[in-house]
């Protein structure tokens, strides 16, 4: 039995190092049926307005907040969006000192809200189960990756920090906790923050406007090309920050230099 057990493991474990790896796409399809069934279904406005709508902002709130709240106070090298399993180092401190995978969460959360906002409740099962799978190999990728690398450090942190569902009170062994940077904060999740709204908005559109007035088309439609405008600036920013630290101007200071060069390495 124990045999069994580990080799369902270890063959989870293995699948979650491939869906790490293509993680940007498995849950397209899932995006696609959430956005497409609300315009299907013709979900009820009333049963919409009762609750779903309301969950669904909550969630989407709190999650966008703890991603946030984790890429500000994260330091380079620290997460990756890359197709290989990395951490430069084994942070402790801020949601991680609540959740060994506050990321995760975070992304729960806003998968559950986009759900919540078709006013389909049917939907958030298939959703959490989808979720719940691609996560839990992922993650157990991602500890034997950290148990190989940080030993006995990783294996007490995951004595006292639950894999997923967040304690009351953080972990009193955690580490220093970082400056929060709104600059890197705002770079790091500003793709997300965008393809969040821009995904409420169109599940939202067929349970509110039925029959839109030309007034509301603008105002709503209007807000969306706003977005989408800043988001274009914000990437061309963060586009520049990227080069500049790549190739820093020959007026910098020497130590100004040498950090630039470590941080873009790291």
């Amino acid at each position: 039995m124990a045999n069994t057990v580990r080799e369902r493991t270890i063959s989870i474990t293995s699948l979650g190092g491939t869906l790490f790896k293509i993680r940007s796409y498995t849950l397209v399809p899932v995006a696609i049926a959430l956005l497409v069934l609300p315009w299907v279904l013709s979900p009820d406005p009333e049963w919409a307005y009762s609750w779903m709508i309301g969950l669904g902002v909550g969630l989407l709130t709190i999650g966008t907040l703890v991603r946030f709240h984790v890429s500000g106070r994260s330091p380079r090298g620290t997460s990756t969006r890359g197709k290989t399993i990395g951490a430069a180092q084994l942070v402790t401190c801020g949601c991680y000192a609540y959740s060994r995978n506050p990321l995760y969460v975070a992304n729960a959360l806003l998968w559950f809200g986009i759900a919540a906002l078709t006013g389909i409740p049917l939907l958030l099962i298939p959703v959490f189960l989808i979720l719940v799978f691609q996560y839990y190999a992922i993650v157990l990728a991602e500890e034997e990756y950290l148990r190989k690398k940080f030993g006995e450090e990783f294996e007490t942190y995951c004595r006292n920090v639950p894999r997923f569902l967040p304690q009351l009170r953080p972990w009193s062994g955690r580490s220093e906790p970082f400056v929060f940077t709104w600059k890197r904060a705002i770079f790091k999740e500003h793709d997300t923050l965008y393809g969040t709204l821009a995904c409420a908005t169109i599940v939202v559109t067929p349970v509110f406007f039925s029959e839109p007035s030309q007034a509301v088309l603008i105002a709503w439609f209007g807000g969306f090309a706003v977005l989408t405008v800043v988001w274009r600036i914000v990437k061309t920013l963060k586009r520049q920050d990227s080069r500049a630290r790549r190739n820093p101007t020959p007026s910098q200071p020497a130590a100004v230099v040498v950090q630039s060069a470590h941080m873009a390495r790291a």
